[in-house]
């Protein structure tokens, strides 16, 4: 009888492992799948202009972005906000890795001058509460020093960077409390007179306008947190800010502030493959009542003045009916927001949160970095993995 392993084939093939999975919130998610939704999450997929409520008027005339043509309008600003509109230093990229490189401050309302403005009072000390429960795991997950400033403390010179704002006083329209318009309609803002100093409460709607590279959050969801975040050349976060409705009740209030946390963090897309995380499009609840212009055109997120006018319109129409309909929108009161209508409110960051967190913050990838560039490092190696206890499926 001739040798047994001389009559196996030569071009025998070896068994293929099977793929890696990651248990995550007691679910597996395989290798691929989770790379594919970093991308995802991580890479803005539309420019801060293509929702006409973020444009101010002209604001896409090349001879604005000049300070030389300029200097009357932009020496009133601080430097680092009007580099956001001008861009002397130059442009980040666009389709790439947005991160932070140094500490992460967070405060409320806007940096002084500003006076800590509150529609409703205790909101700052809401927002307090709840990122303080937070900043342990937004420390481990970066690896940077994570801190919330209280506004007392703050000056002109040394203030937080990511600020969490009380969009109350009109921010946010009758028909939809997650997501603001009205970013000026105009770019002949008139800034306060009298050095460089300038009231951010007063401006920022002018200013936000004018920004063209901004990453907004989530531009074309409905009821998601609103915030972006603006970078340096480089693509390092050095400005973030995120509005919320303070009359929203405990759970929903907490889950924004978490979700402004992970957003201003650097991901500001929607994961397709985890909806109750707090990347997820975890409100999803409040989609049917939450207008937006962008997606539902004429009639969604009117401004005052065209309510004011609608309502003159139908006044004279003399239609009870229209009347009443009118009236209630214009009342906009808090108690008639459907409180009770939120399912899923997360009140911290689950892990997989926390995983797509630390993929970001990976030592391997940098800002700047583009998508294929990440693809190829998140698919050849593991090492921005290994924080993440593999399971093998036999």
């Amino acid at each position: 009888m001739g040798d047994a392993r001389a009559e196996a084939p030569i071009n025998a093939e070896k068994p293929i492992a099977k793929p890696l999975r990651y248990i995550l919130n007691g679910a597996p998610y395989s290798h691929v799948q989770l790379v594919t939704d970093f991308v995802q999450i991580a890479f803005q997929r539309s420019l801060w202009s293509d929702d006409p409520s973020n444009r101010a008027r002209g604001y896409l005339l090349p001879d604005f972005y000049s300070k030389k043509t300029n200097s009357a309008f932009f020496s009133r600003y601080p430097d680092f906000l009007s580099e956001y509109v001008a861009r002397e230093k130059g442009y980040p990229k666009f389709d790439a890795l947005n991160r932070w490189s140094k500490e992460i401050t967070i405060s409320t309302g806007w940096p002084p001058p500003s006076a800590v403005d509150e529609a409703v009072t205790g909101f700052s000390k809401r927002v307090e509460s709840q990122v303080k429960r937070l900043t342990g795991d937004l420390q481990s997950a970066t690896g940077l020093p994570v801190r919330f400033v209280d506004p007392a403390a703050e000056t002109e010179d040394s203030f937080a960077r990511l600020r969490i704002v009380d969009g109350g006083g009109g921010r946010f329209y009758f028909d939809n409390k997650f997501k603001i318009s009205d970013r000026g309609s105009s770019v002949s803002a008139v800034p306060l007179a009298g050095g460089v100093s300038a009231d951010y409460s007063k401006h920022m709607r002018e200013m936000e306008g004018m920004f063209r590279d901004a990453v907004r959050f989530m531009p074309f969801a409905r009821a998601q947190v609103e915030g972006y975040f603006v970078t340096d050349k480089h693509n390092n976060i050095e400005f973030s800010v995120c509005y919320i409705w303070p009359h929203h009740k405990e759970n929903l209030f907490n889950a924004l502030v978490t979700e402004c946390l992970l957003r201003a963090a650097g991901l500001p897309e929607l994961s397709l493959s985890t909806p109750d995380a707090v990347l997820g499009n975890w409100n999803q609840s409040h989609d049917p009542h939450s207008k937006r212009y962008i997606l539902d055109g004429k009639g969604a997120n009117l401004s005052p003045l065209a309510l004011a006018m609608m309502q003159s319109q139908v006044e004279r129409s003399a239609d009870a009916e229209k009347i009443k309909m009118l009236q209630n929108m214009l009342e906009d009161r808090p108690s008639s927001f459907p409180h009770n209508m939120t399912t899923s409110a997360p009140q911290s960051f689950t892990d997989y949160d926390l995983a797509v967190l630390s993929i970001l913050y990976c030592t391997q990838l940098a800002p700047g970095m583009g998508r294929f560039d990440v693809l190829e490092e998140l698919t050849t190696k593991a090492d921005c993995f290994k924080n993440l206890p593999p399971v093998r499926i036999h």
